[in-house]
């Protein structure tokens, strides 16, 4: 019913964009700043490992929304009147589920397609029957998608995605970090805690910005296979067999975040300038 009630108050606000009810409500976003490090325990680097592992399966809870999600279309298709059901609003429904599609099941379906692949690339003898070259002159369109499906190099597609991730990062550490801090200075807390929190990066042989490059490679090319499968495909496959069973109910466990300086930050929360304890 309260899904309902708020997909008719949106039905509502779009409405007055042309013949229909007139415009009730028109909710408006407010974006506030917000600087999130990794999760460090004081307690030591297991207990860390330990810490972002209930950090993982917390997020990976959040597949949990796509089925309340479609009951809340489910009730709104039953309880809203047929006038406040405009194509706005299936338009609205419809971002929603592409979004979680994509955050929560896109992850596992390409997971499960390159391992399915590269299982039986191995068994095969280290190539794909249905790619045989001989197999396939005549046939531009599946030889296309043998090569994009990695037929012949299973790494090759994750080449580009684990470049834009890595480019992503790095500008977003030093456009978000970085940049602040050095617009401050380089004397700690000389201005605002939003300028000198720095996440820790620490200045090289080459400077900040080509040490954050470096870090983020490593971490995506050495560690990255191994982290993932432990902090990304464990979880979801934890969290779509606990959703099966419980729904949404699980026990929510806070994270300790990395803090530069306890004492400056400690001063913030006193302030009520940062949660400087928990992650939200």
């Amino acid at each position: 019913a309260a899904a309902a009630a708020a997909a008719a108050a949106a039905a509502a606000a779009t409405a007055g964009r042309g013949p229909g009810p007139a415009r009730l409500l028109r909710l408006r976003p407010i974006f506030l700043p917000v600087k999130a490090t990794s999760v460090v325990s004081e307690s030591g680097g297991l207990q860390s490992w330990v810490d972002r592992w209930q950090q993982a399966k917390r997020h990976a809870q959040g597949m949990a929304e796509l089925s309340y999600l479609a009951l809340a279309t489910y009730d709104m298709i039953r309880l809203l009147p047929l006038r406040l059901i405009t194509p706005d609003l299936w338009l609205a429904f419809a971002q929603l589920f592409g979004r979680l599609l994509y955050i929560h099941i896109s992850p596992a379906c390409q997971f499960a397609t390159m391992a399915v692949l590269l299982v039986r690339f191995v068994c095969s003898g280290f190539c794909l029957p249905e790619c045989a070259t001989d197999e396939l002159s005549g046939h531009p369109g599946r030889w296309a998608l043998c090569a994009l499906a990695g037929a012949w190099m299973p790494a090759w597609p994750v080449f580009l995605p684990t470049f834009f991730i890595w480019l992503s990062n790095v500008l977003f550490v030093a456009a978000s970090f970085l940049g602040p801090r050095q617009a401050a200075g380089e004397a700690r807390g000389s201005k605002t805690l939003w300028h000198s929190e720095d996440a820790g990066v620490r200045p090289g042989i080459c400077g900040r910005r080509w040490t954050l490059a470096i870090q983020i490679l490593f971490d995506l090319v050495v560690v990255g296979g191994p982290v993932t499968a432990f902090y990304g495909i464990a979880p979801a496959l934890l969290a779509l067999w606990s959703v099966f069973r419980r729904g949404n109910r699980f026990e929510y466990v806070t994270a300790t975040k990395a803090m530069g300086d306890r004492a400056h930050a400690s001063t913030a929360s006193e302030r009520g300038l940062l949660d400087a304890d928990t992650d939200g």
